[in-house]
């Protein structure tokens, strides 16, 4: 029998450092696959989207429309991501290797619903931080591959109060549904190892 690694869901809002974690992990344990959630989700809005749409005449060019409107409702993400995670799986499982999933797209209740049976649940989020220190982190760490790169001052500072606002009530869930919930405020590098150093103690060593 081969010993395999219990499975890994790591959730929370955006820029709070699940893809920091994961990447630390997959560094350090390569007997990991990543599914990146958010990377799945895009690829999916824009195709829904495009089937929406119809191309000008003599124009091969779509016309973009704001993909909030396509957006999917965490159930329908937990169960597309619970489909691929099961197929992966089939694979992966026979040759000893274990599955880490990070993504902001599920709410703590379709989280545990979907994946608490098979994986171990660890949520991110800066319920503590403020709209000023949490854009200026933000603006010192961006790189062309985020998001908030290509953002002005305006929505940067919304984009900012949604992440607090959002990490405050996923906070709550997780004292409900009993997720571990880390805090990401503050020194984000010291924040990041001890995640990561529980992780290793509650899941990858356990």
């Amino acid at each position: 029998m081969i010993e395999i690694n219990k499975d890994i869901l790591i959730i929370g809002e955006q820029r709070c450092g699940k893809s920091s974690v994961t990447n630390q992990i997959l560094k350090k344990y390569t007997n990991y696959e990543p599914i990146r959630g958010d990377a799945l989700i895009i690829p999916l809005q824009s195709a829904i989207g495009r089937s929406k749409r119809t191309k000008e005449k003599n124009n091969d060019k779509i016309y973009i429309e704001d993909l909030a409107l396509l957006n999917l409702s965490s159930k329908e993400i937990a169960i597309y991501f619970r489909d691929i995670y099961e197929e992966l799986k089939i694979d992966l499982k026979s040759l000893g290797r274990s599955i880490i999933i990070d993504t902001y797209s599920l709410t703590v209740e379709d989280a545990v619903k979907y994946f608490s049976s098979d994986c171990d649940i660890y949520c991110l989020g800066m319920p503590n931080e403020t709209t000023k220190n949490l854009k200026q982190m933000i603006k010192n760490n961006d790189t062309r591959n985020d998001w908030t790169y290509y953002i002005g001052d305006i929505m940067l500072d919304l984009a900012c109060n949604r992440i607090i606002k959002n990490s405050k009530t996923m906070k709550e869930q997780c004292e409900k549904y009993n997720i571990k919930f880390f805090d990401t405020s503050g020194n984000r590098e010291e924040k990041i190892e001890m995640i990561i150093k529980d992780i290793e103690k509650n899941t990858i060593n356990n």
